[in-house]
Protein backbone atom coordinates (compact mmCIF):
# COMPACT_ATOMS: atom_id res chain seq x y z
CA UNK A 1 0.00 0.00 0.00
CA UNK A 2 1.04 3.29 -0.97
CA UNK A 3 2.80 4.93 1.84
CA UNK A 4 0.67 8.53 1.86
CA UNK A 5 -2.33 6.51 1.99
CA UNK A 6 -1.39 4.35 4.58
CA UNK A 7 -1.43 5.40 8.69
CA UNK A 8 -2.33 3.63 11.83
CA UNK A 9 -4.37 3.41 15.19
CA UNK A 10 -3.47 2.88 18.38
CA UNK A 11 -5.52 3.38 21.71
CA UNK A 12 -4.26 4.22 25.33
CA UNK A 13 -6.23 4.53 28.52
CA UNK A 14 -5.62 6.90 30.96
CA UNK A 15 -7.83 8.82 33.82
CA UNK A 16 -10.35 5.70 33.93
CA UNK A 17 -11.23 6.26 30.15
CA UNK A 18 -10.20 5.14 27.33
CA UNK A 19 -8.06 6.87 25.01
CA UNK A 20 -7.91 6.80 21.81
CA UNK A 21 -5.55 7.23 19.66
CA UNK A 22 -5.69 7.37 15.77
CA UNK A 23 -3.41 8.26 13.19
CA UNK A 24 -5.83 7.26 9.83
CA UNK A 25 -8.68 5.02 8.72
CA UNK A 26 -9.44 1.73 8.93
CA UNK A 27 -11.54 0.21 5.80
CA UNK A 28 -13.61 -2.33 6.94
CA UNK A 29 -15.55 -1.06 9.41
CA UNK A 30 -18.77 1.38 10.59
CA UNK A 31 -17.29 4.04 12.06
CA UNK A 32 -18.02 6.83 14.88
CA UNK A 33 -15.86 9.45 13.05
CA UNK A 34 -16.75 9.60 9.62
CA UNK A 35 -15.56 8.48 6.21
CA UNK A 36 -14.72 5.44 7.50
CA UNK A 37 -11.68 7.89 9.48
CA UNK A 38 -11.44 7.07 12.89
CA UNK A 39 -11.84 3.46 13.36
CA UNK A 40 -13.18 1.40 16.80
CA UNK A 41 -14.20 -1.44 14.41
CA UNK A 42 -14.39 -4.55 15.97
CA UNK A 43 -11.40 -3.83 18.24
CA UNK A 44 -13.33 -1.11 20.27
CA UNK A 45 -16.92 -2.27 20.37
CA UNK A 46 -20.32 -1.23 19.08
CA UNK A 47 -19.96 -0.44 15.29
CA UNK A 48 -21.67 2.95 14.71
CA UNK A 49 -21.69 4.76 10.82
CA UNK A 50 -22.28 8.80 10.90
CA UNK A 51 -22.50 9.03 7.34
CA UNK A 52 -26.30 8.43 7.33
CA UNK A 53 -26.41 12.11 8.76
CA UNK A 54 -26.09 13.55 5.53
CA UNK A 55 -28.10 11.30 3.39
CA UNK A 56 -31.87 13.35 3.61
CA UNK A 57 -33.52 9.70 3.12
CA UNK A 58 -31.80 8.48 6.54
CA UNK A 59 -30.81 11.32 8.21
CA UNK A 60 -31.99 10.90 11.95
CA UNK A 61 -30.97 13.09 15.44
CA UNK A 62 -31.97 10.61 17.71
CA UNK A 63 -28.20 9.55 18.80
CA UNK A 64 -25.34 11.44 18.60
CA UNK A 65 -21.46 11.27 17.71
CA UNK A 66 -20.32 11.34 21.36
CA UNK A 67 -22.79 9.00 22.27
CA UNK A 68 -21.17 6.25 20.36
CA UNK A 69 -18.04 7.04 23.13
CA UNK A 70 -20.26 6.08 26.29
CA UNK A 71 -21.77 3.27 24.26
CA UNK A 72 -21.17 0.49 27.71
CA UNK A 73 -20.25 -2.30 25.16
CA UNK A 74 -16.68 -0.72 24.31
CA UNK A 75 -14.04 -2.83 25.99
CA UNK A 76 -13.26 -2.19 30.05
CA UNK A 77 -15.97 0.59 30.02
CA UNK A 78 -19.16 -0.88 30.47
CA UNK A 79 -19.25 -0.02 34.47
CA UNK A 80 -17.83 3.04 34.27
CA UNK A 81 -20.50 4.73 31.54
CA UNK A 82 -23.12 3.75 33.93
CA UNK A 83 -21.45 6.32 36.60
CA UNK A 84 -21.36 8.68 34.67
CA UNK A 85 -23.22 12.09 34.85
CA UNK A 86 -22.28 13.64 31.41
CA UNK A 87 -20.36 12.21 28.48
CA UNK A 88 -16.70 12.73 28.39
CA UNK A 89 -14.70 15.60 26.88
CA UNK A 90 -12.67 14.90 23.95
CA UNK A 91 -9.51 16.03 22.92
CA UNK A 92 -8.85 15.33 19.04
CA UNK A 93 -4.88 15.84 18.33
CA UNK A 94 -4.49 15.90 14.27
CA UNK A 95 -1.34 16.08 12.74
CA UNK A 96 -0.51 16.85 9.13
CA UNK A 97 0.91 14.64 6.68
CA UNK A 98 2.05 11.91 9.05
CA UNK A 99 3.68 8.75 8.30
CA UNK A 100 2.05 5.71 9.69
CA UNK A 101 5.14 3.87 10.62
CA UNK A 102 6.69 6.72 12.26
CA UNK A 103 4.25 6.60 15.39
CA UNK A 104 7.17 5.26 17.92
CA UNK A 105 5.95 1.89 17.78
CA UNK A 106 7.74 0.54 14.59
CA UNK A 107 11.32 0.14 15.66
CA UNK A 108 12.48 -0.98 12.25
CA UNK A 109 12.24 -0.24 8.85
CA UNK A 110 12.85 -2.20 5.49
CA UNK A 111 16.32 0.07 5.13
CA UNK A 112 17.54 -0.66 9.15
CA UNK A 113 16.33 0.69 13.10
CA UNK A 114 14.65 4.05 12.94
CA UNK A 115 15.51 5.89 16.00
CA UNK A 116 11.97 7.74 16.92
CA UNK A 117 11.77 8.67 20.16
CA UNK A 118 7.95 9.89 20.89
CA UNK A 119 7.36 9.18 24.86
CA UNK A 120 3.58 10.19 24.90
CA UNK A 121 2.46 8.52 21.72
CA UNK A 122 4.43 5.15 23.00
CA UNK A 123 3.16 5.62 26.67
CA UNK A 124 -0.90 5.93 24.82
CA UNK A 125 0.27 3.35 22.31
CA UNK A 126 1.62 0.69 25.20
CA UNK A 127 -1.71 1.22 27.76
CA UNK A 128 -4.22 0.08 24.88
CA UNK A 129 -5.10 -0.95 21.40
CA UNK A 130 -2.82 -0.24 18.17
CA UNK A 131 -4.94 -0.21 14.68
CA UNK A 132 -2.28 -1.17 12.23
CA UNK A 133 -4.67 -1.76 9.40
CA UNK A 134 -5.56 1.70 8.94
CA UNK A 135 -6.22 3.61 5.67
CA UNK A 136 -6.98 7.83 4.49
CA UNK A 137 -9.99 8.51 2.63
CA UNK A 138 -7.48 10.32 0.56
CA UNK A 139 -3.90 11.15 0.46
CA UNK A 140 -4.33 15.21 0.39
CA UNK A 141 -4.99 17.24 3.30
CA UNK A 142 -8.59 19.37 2.40
CA UNK A 143 -10.46 15.86 1.22
CA UNK A 144 -9.57 13.74 3.96
CA UNK A 145 -10.26 16.20 6.63
CA UNK A 146 -13.65 17.33 4.16
CA UNK A 147 -14.29 13.42 4.80
CA UNK A 148 -13.66 13.39 8.53
CA UNK A 149 -15.73 16.81 8.76
CA UNK A 150 -18.63 15.22 7.04
CA UNK A 151 -19.02 11.48 7.48
CA UNK A 152 -19.06 11.10 3.96
CA UNK A 153 -16.84 9.46 1.47
CA UNK A 154 -14.16 11.36 -0.54
CA UNK A 155 -16.40 11.32 -4.00
CA UNK A 156 -19.30 12.41 -2.10
CA UNK A 157 -17.87 15.82 -0.13
CA UNK A 158 -17.42 17.89 -3.04
CA UNK A 159 -13.65 18.57 -1.71
CA UNK A 160 -12.12 15.85 -4.35
CA UNK A 161 -8.50 18.46 -4.03
CA UNK A 162 -6.79 20.91 -1.96
CA UNK A 163 -9.75 23.12 -2.23
CA UNK A 164 -12.28 23.33 1.12
CA UNK A 165 -13.98 25.95 -0.47
CA UNK A 166 -15.89 23.30 -2.88
CA UNK A 167 -17.11 22.03 0.23
CA UNK A 168 -21.03 21.21 -0.47
CA UNK A 169 -23.24 23.77 1.83
CA UNK A 170 -25.93 22.02 2.26
CA UNK A 171 -23.70 18.96 4.62
CA UNK A 172 -23.62 19.02 7.88
CA UNK A 173 -21.05 18.25 10.24
CA UNK A 174 -19.36 16.20 12.98
CA UNK A 175 -18.88 19.49 14.65
CA UNK A 176 -22.38 20.44 14.84
CA UNK A 177 -23.56 17.56 15.68
CA UNK A 178 -21.90 17.28 18.58
CA UNK A 179 -22.98 20.98 19.34
CA UNK A 180 -26.21 20.99 18.43
CA UNK A 181 -27.19 17.22 19.57
CA UNK A 182 -25.00 16.17 21.87
CA UNK A 183 -24.22 19.13 23.63
CA UNK A 184 -20.83 19.87 22.92
CA UNK A 185 -18.79 23.21 23.49
CA UNK A 186 -16.76 22.65 20.14
CA UNK A 187 -13.36 24.33 19.41
CA UNK A 188 -10.89 24.24 16.99
CA UNK A 189 -7.20 26.01 16.49
CA UNK A 190 -4.58 25.83 14.08
CA UNK A 191 -4.78 24.61 10.03
CA UNK A 192 -8.17 22.79 9.80
CA UNK A 193 -8.39 22.68 6.24
CA UNK A 194 -11.87 23.37 6.02
CA UNK A 195 -14.44 25.84 4.16
CA UNK A 196 -13.59 29.24 4.75
CA UNK A 197 -17.11 30.98 4.94
CA UNK A 198 -17.75 29.82 8.52
CA UNK A 199 -20.36 32.76 9.38
CA UNK A 200 -18.73 32.90 13.01
CA UNK A 201 -15.52 31.76 12.66
CA UNK A 202 -14.27 32.59 9.25
CA UNK A 203 -10.77 31.40 7.75
CA UNK A 204 -9.32 34.64 7.69
CA UNK A 205 -10.66 37.14 10.45
CA UNK A 206 -12.99 39.88 9.79
CA UNK A 207 -12.79 38.87 5.83
CA UNK A 208 -15.00 36.68 4.08
CA UNK A 209 -14.18 35.20 0.55
CA UNK A 210 -16.30 36.22 -2.40
CA UNK A 211 -19.46 34.42 -4.06
CA UNK A 212 -19.05 32.26 -1.13
CA UNK A 213 -22.47 31.20 1.29
CA UNK A 214 -22.15 31.77 4.73
CA UNK A 215 -22.10 27.94 6.37
CA UNK A 216 -22.00 27.14 10.23
CA UNK A 217 -19.10 24.23 10.55
CA UNK A 218 -20.68 23.86 14.25
CA UNK A 219 -17.58 25.60 16.38
CA UNK A 220 -18.45 27.40 19.66
CA UNK A 221 -15.24 28.77 19.25
CA UNK A 222 -12.38 28.67 17.22
CA UNK A 223 -8.72 29.96 16.06
CA UNK A 224 -8.46 28.87 12.68
CA UNK A 225 -5.38 29.58 10.91
CA UNK A 226 -3.15 28.81 7.62
CA UNK A 227 -1.01 26.09 6.63
CA UNK A 228 3.16 26.52 6.67
CA UNK A 229 3.07 27.90 2.91
CA UNK A 230 0.26 30.08 2.62
CA UNK A 231 1.48 32.11 5.61
CA UNK A 232 4.67 33.18 4.00
CA UNK A 233 1.94 34.80 1.02
CA UNK A 234 1.28 38.56 1.15
CA UNK A 235 -2.51 39.29 0.54
CA UNK A 236 -3.40 40.65 -2.43
CA UNK A 237 -3.32 44.27 -2.38
CA UNK A 238 -6.95 45.12 -3.19
CA UNK A 239 -7.95 43.68 0.21
CA UNK A 240 -5.43 43.90 2.94
CA UNK A 241 -8.22 42.52 5.42
CA UNK A 242 -6.64 39.12 4.99
CA UNK A 243 -3.69 39.96 7.14
CA UNK A 244 -6.87 38.77 9.73
CA UNK A 245 -4.89 35.31 10.12
CA UNK A 246 -3.63 34.61 13.66
CA UNK A 247 -0.37 32.89 12.77
CA UNK A 248 1.13 35.83 10.01
CA UNK A 249 -0.26 38.73 12.75
CA UNK A 250 1.62 36.73 15.55
CA UNK A 251 4.97 36.29 13.09
CA UNK A 252 4.53 40.03 12.23
CA UNK A 253 4.42 41.08 15.74
CA UNK A 254 7.60 39.53 17.13
CA UNK A 255 11.28 40.58 16.91
CA UNK A 256 13.93 37.87 16.59
CA UNK A 257 17.70 38.39 17.07
CA UNK A 258 20.00 36.80 14.80
CA UNK A 259 23.61 35.86 15.93
CA UNK A 260 25.10 38.31 15.42
CA UNK A 261 23.14 40.68 17.21
CA UNK A 262 20.41 42.29 14.26
CA UNK A 263 16.97 42.23 15.24
CA UNK A 264 14.32 41.51 12.10
CA UNK A 265 10.91 40.67 12.01
CA UNK A 266 10.07 36.99 12.88
CA UNK A 267 7.61 36.84 9.76
CA UNK A 268 11.21 37.31 7.61
CA UNK A 269 12.87 34.79 9.73
CA UNK A 270 10.50 32.38 9.11
CA UNK A 271 10.68 33.27 5.39
CA UNK A 272 14.04 32.62 5.25
CA UNK A 273 14.25 29.33 7.03
CA UNK A 274 11.30 27.89 5.26
CA UNK A 275 12.59 28.71 2.08
CA UNK A 276 16.08 27.44 2.91
CA UNK A 277 17.82 31.06 2.39
CA UNK A 278 19.86 30.58 5.60
CA UNK A 279 21.73 32.71 7.85
CA UNK A 280 22.16 35.22 4.60
CA UNK A 281 18.55 35.38 4.47
CA UNK A 282 17.62 35.84 8.07
CA UNK A 283 17.45 32.22 9.34
CA UNK A 284 20.12 31.32 11.60
CA UNK A 285 20.27 29.24 15.33
CA UNK A 286 18.95 32.11 17.05
CA UNK A 287 16.19 33.78 15.12
CA UNK A 288 13.72 30.69 14.29
CA UNK A 289 13.30 29.84 18.09
CA UNK A 290 10.26 27.29 19.65
CA UNK A 291 8.70 30.59 20.60
CA UNK A 292 7.59 31.52 17.17
CA UNK A 293 7.77 27.78 15.71
CA UNK A 294 4.05 27.38 13.83
CA UNK A 295 3.37 23.95 15.61
CA UNK A 296 3.88 25.48 19.27
CA UNK A 297 1.24 28.68 18.13
CA UNK A 298 -1.24 26.30 18.04
CA UNK A 299 -0.59 24.28 21.01
CA UNK A 300 -0.48 27.96 22.90
CA UNK A 301 -3.83 28.56 20.82
CA UNK A 302 -5.16 25.24 22.22
CA UNK A 303 -4.73 25.92 25.52
CA UNK A 304 -6.07 29.33 25.81
CA UNK A 305 -9.33 27.65 24.26
CA UNK A 306 -9.57 26.05 27.09
CA UNK A 307 -8.96 28.13 29.57
CA UNK A 308 -11.88 30.60 27.74
CA UNK A 309 -14.43 27.92 27.09
CA UNK A 310 -16.99 27.99 29.83
CA UNK A 311 -17.19 26.50 32.77
CA UNK A 312 -20.84 25.18 32.74
CA UNK A 313 -21.80 21.59 32.89
CA UNK A 314 -21.41 21.18 29.05
CA UNK A 315 -18.35 18.69 27.79
CA UNK A 316 -16.14 20.24 25.20
CA UNK A 317 -15.08 19.19 22.23
CA UNK A 318 -11.92 20.03 20.88
CA UNK A 319 -9.98 19.54 17.54
CA UNK A 320 -5.97 20.60 17.60
CA UNK A 321 -5.15 20.61 14.25
CA UNK A 322 -0.99 21.08 13.90
CA UNK A 323 0.73 21.89 10.56
CA UNK A 324 3.44 19.41 11.19
CA UNK A 325 4.88 17.13 9.98
CA UNK A 326 3.62 18.48 6.56
CA UNK A 327 6.49 20.10 4.52
CA UNK A 328 7.94 22.16 4.22
CA UNK A 329 10.10 20.40 7.42
CA UNK A 330 11.96 23.07 8.57
CA UNK A 331 13.08 22.54 12.31
CA UNK A 332 14.73 24.65 14.79
CA UNK A 333 18.27 24.57 16.19
CA UNK A 334 17.58 22.99 18.97
CA UNK A 335 15.36 20.55 17.26
CA UNK A 336 17.92 19.74 14.52
CA UNK A 337 20.82 19.13 17.62
CA UNK A 338 18.17 16.48 19.21
CA UNK A 339 18.45 14.46 16.52
CA UNK A 340 22.14 15.29 14.80
CA UNK A 341 23.68 12.31 16.03
CA UNK A 342 21.53 9.40 15.72
CA UNK A 343 21.35 7.14 12.13
CA UNK A 344 18.43 7.54 10.38
CA UNK A 345 17.09 4.45 7.58
CA UNK A 346 17.41 5.82 4.01
CA UNK A 347 13.96 5.06 1.78
CA UNK A 348 13.47 2.18 -0.02
CA UNK A 349 14.89 2.88 -3.50
CA UNK A 350 15.69 7.16 -3.13
CA UNK A 351 15.51 9.40 -5.61
CA UNK A 352 15.98 12.55 -3.61
CA UNK A 353 19.49 13.09 -2.55
CA UNK A 354 18.20 15.03 0.27
CA UNK A 355 16.62 11.85 1.92
CA UNK A 356 19.70 9.49 1.29
CA UNK A 357 22.73 11.46 -0.28
CA UNK A 358 24.64 7.90 -0.30
CA UNK A 359 21.82 5.21 -0.08
CA UNK A 360 23.04 4.34 3.67
CA UNK A 361 21.76 4.72 6.87
CA UNK A 362 23.55 8.07 8.06
CA UNK A 363 23.39 10.53 11.13
CA UNK A 364 21.88 14.28 10.04
CA UNK A 365 25.55 15.89 10.03
CA UNK A 366 26.70 13.34 7.28
CA UNK A 367 23.17 14.12 5.33
CA UNK A 368 23.93 18.16 5.58
CA UNK A 369 27.38 17.24 4.03
CA UNK A 370 26.35 15.45 1.56
CA UNK A 371 23.33 16.45 -0.11
CA UNK A 372 25.02 19.82 -1.42
CA UNK A 373 23.06 22.55 0.57
CA UNK A 374 24.34 26.32 -0.33
CA UNK A 375 24.54 27.42 3.21
CA UNK A 376 26.60 26.38 6.26
CA UNK A 377 25.03 23.80 8.31
CA UNK A 378 26.89 23.42 11.54
CA UNK A 379 29.28 26.17 13.05
CA UNK A 380 32.42 23.78 13.31
CA UNK A 381 33.58 25.70 16.26
CA UNK A 382 30.53 25.55 18.13
CA UNK A 383 28.51 22.68 17.46
CA UNK A 384 25.97 23.80 19.32
CA UNK A 385 24.94 26.53 16.85
CA UNK A 386 23.41 24.29 14.51
CA UNK A 387 21.10 26.40 12.17
CA UNK A 388 17.64 25.57 11.66
CA UNK A 389 17.30 22.53 9.24
CA UNK A 390 15.13 21.93 6.34
CA UNK A 391 13.53 18.56 4.75
CA UNK A 392 15.14 15.06 5.36
CA UNK A 393 13.93 12.08 7.56
CA UNK A 394 16.24 13.37 10.37
CA UNK A 395 14.19 16.41 10.28
CA UNK A 396 10.67 14.85 9.91
CA UNK A 397 12.00 12.87 12.76
CA UNK A 398 12.96 16.08 14.86
CA UNK A 399 9.33 17.62 14.20
CA UNK A 400 7.59 14.83 14.95
CA UNK A 401 9.33 14.36 18.24
CA UNK A 402 8.55 17.65 19.35
CA UNK A 403 4.84 17.47 18.48
CA UNK A 404 4.76 15.07 21.06
CA UNK A 405 6.22 16.88 23.41
CA UNK A 406 2.97 19.49 22.30
CA UNK A 407 0.98 16.98 23.25
CA UNK A 408 1.71 15.86 25.96
CA UNK A 409 1.40 19.47 27.47
CA UNK A 410 -2.23 20.12 26.46
CA UNK A 411 -2.73 16.81 28.03
CA UNK A 412 -1.14 17.96 31.93
CA UNK A 413 -3.01 20.80 31.18
CA UNK A 414 -6.06 19.38 31.24
CA UNK A 415 -4.43 17.33 34.33
CA UNK A 416 -3.74 20.64 35.83
CA UNK A 417 -7.08 21.30 35.34
CA UNK A 418 -8.80 18.10 36.76
CA UNK A 419 -10.29 17.40 33.82
CA UNK A 420 -8.60 14.75 31.88
CA UNK A 421 -10.43 12.00 34.21
CA UNK A 422 -13.38 12.62 31.85
CA UNK A 423 -11.60 13.03 28.66
CA UNK A 424 -11.31 11.06 25.66
CA UNK A 425 -7.80 11.70 23.81
CA UNK A 426 -7.63 11.02 20.01
CA UNK A 427 -4.45 11.09 18.02
CA UNK A 428 -4.52 11.31 14.47
CA UNK A 429 -2.76 11.91 11.20
CA UNK A 430 -4.92 13.16 7.81
CA UNK A 431 -2.68 11.28 5.61
CA UNK A 432 0.72 10.07 5.45
CA UNK A 433 4.11 11.23 3.65
CA UNK A 434 6.61 8.60 1.37
CA UNK A 435 9.74 9.92 2.99
CA UNK A 436 11.56 9.35 -0.32
CA UNK A 437 10.21 5.90 -0.74
CA UNK A 438 9.66 4.76 -4.39
CA UNK A 439 7.57 1.46 -5.45
CA UNK A 440 6.82 0.22 -1.89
Amino acid sequence: MHSSWRNCLFAGVAGGLLLFVATGVHSNFDSIWPCSFLRLGRQGGRRLSLSSFNDPNTRSYKSSPASAVLEDDLPGHRQQTHQQTRPPNILFLLLDQWRYDWDGHHTETQTGPLPLQTPFLWEMGRSGTRFTQAYTPSPFCAPARACLASGMEYEQTGVLINRPNNWNPDHTTIYKLLRDVGGYHTMTCGKDDLYYNDFRFPHYQNYKMRNLPDIDLGFSDAIRQDGKVRVMKDPPAHNKKQLNEPYRDFLNSQVVQMMNGTQISARDAYIACMTGEGPEGGCDATSFPESIYPDDFVRDRAIDLLKRKPSDSKPFFMQVNFPGPHHPVVVTSSMARSVMDRLWPPPVNPQQVEFAPSGEAMTCQQQWKLSGKKHVRVDPAKMKLVHPQKEGRCNYGAEIEHIDRLMSSIVEQLKATGEIANTVVVVAGDHGENLGDNGT
